[in-house]
């Protein structure tokens, strides 16, 4: 009974921490327990961390200087026009794009090369530029807070039930039970929210191009670019075929990239259809002279094959294995369960099935699999 008014009275604690507020993307009125300026606050903390993880900010002043150009022109045209927003490019070749809250938007040299014209590359800002727009890093924390009192909630129901039915033993193996089938729900809970969050964010992207006088078919256009490329990396990089690669809808942080976009297409229709720009050959000077691929510093990928001349260091990893590089690991898998990790970690103690366990697998898995797309 203690156990069970506890986690009442944890549920009651976090709905009074709520405060109303206006979601500056749709209007609405919105509790959370993050403010905007609990955000921004959180948004400058992780800046250095997401430089740090990413390989840091790519150093060719005129492509940053044109991204912040197109970053700004669509932040303008947003509901939070009047904000400071930082954009910044990073040196990496993974395609990849990403926001955190408080204005601060990432994209990599690699997902800018792969654009077509400067309305697509637009488009990806805006979709992030949306992410903050629409506050989705305070509705990702609160559904994350209840997601953890719910498994709490199913811990103290299995320990109860495994009581009845088990004694002491009992009690300790429902607990266990109930503690996964709730980590479990909550995490499908949360991720399934954002799901939703990255329609969204492509709904409010179009509005934006439309906004700025770019052609908001771009926002389609480059996400078929994208699984393109997805197709291209899975045939060949060993990574198999396309539907092999994918952990399952339910548990995907990010929609599959022909439903994302067919709803972008269809979004389109009724978007400004006066503005019709997308500029390729600005974004064709941007790029003149900018690095492609992998830096040979950090090392190369062919393949299946690692090499990194600086360190002399060369591996070759198991047949259907797709490997991604960056400045700390080279990680891989071969999308049917099985993973590998090359860090040259330092300071590792213990035995080698609690670091694999405890440590590599819930820092660098996540970066194998390319439904973080």
């Amino acid at each position: 009974m203690r156990q069970s008014l506890a986690a009442a009275l944890a549920v009651a604690l976090a709905l009074a921490a709520c405060t109303q507020v206006r979601n500056p993307a749709t209007g609405e009125l919105q509790y959370t327990s993050l403010t905007p300026a609990d955000e921004a606050k959180l948004g400058r903390e992780e800046h250095p961390k997401a430089l740090r993880e990413f390989g840091g900010k790519y150093d060719n002043a005129r492509l940053q200087a044109y991204v912040e150009k197109v970053g700004n022109r669509i932040k303008n045209v947003s509901e939070l026009s009047g904000q400071t927003f930082t954009f910044t490019v990073l040196d990496t070749d993974v395609v990849n794009a990403f926001a955190l809250p408080g204005g601060y938007v990432y994209v990599t040299r690699g997902l800018v090369a792969l654009t077509n014209n400067e309305a697509e590359l637009a488009g990806v800002l805006g979709h992030e530029v949306g992410h903050v727009t629409a506050r989705h890093t305070a509705q990702r924390y609160d559904q994350a807070q209840v997601g953890q009192i719910g498994a709490v909630a199913a811990q103290l129901g299995g320990a109860v039930l495994g009581g009845l039915l088990g004694g002491s033993e009992g009690a300790r193996l429902g607990g266990e039970a109930g503690g996964q089938l709730g980590s479990t729900g909550a995490e499908a809970y949360v991720q399934g929210y954002s799901r939703e969050q990255e329609f969204e964010a492509d709904q409010l992207g179009i509005r934006y191009l439309g906004r700025a006088g770019y052609d908001p078919n771009a926002m389609a256009t480059f996400l078929a670019t994208l699984g393109a490329d997805d197709a291209y990396r899975q045939r060949t990089q060993g990574g198999g075929t396309d539907e092999a690669s994918y952990l399952g809808d339910w548990f995907r942080s990010h929609p599959r990239t022909p439903d994302r976009v067919a709803r972008a297409v269809e979004a389109t229709s009724g978007e400004l259809p006066g503005a019709r720009e997308t500029d390729r050959p600005a974004l064709l000077a941007a790029l003149d002279g900018a690095l492609y691929g992998e830096d040979p510093a950090q090392g190369v990928i062919d393949g299946t094959s690692f090499r990194h001349p600086g360190l002399r260091i060369a591996f070759e990893a198991p047949t259907g294995f797709r490997l991604q590089n960056s400045p700390e690991a080279v990680v891989g898998g071969d999308g049917r369960g099985r993973f590998m990790l090359f860090d040259m970690a330092s300071g590792v103690r213990g035995d080698l099935r609690g670091y694999l366990q405890q440590g590599w697998v819930r820092n660098h898995a996540c970066r194998i699999c390319s439904s973080c797309r």
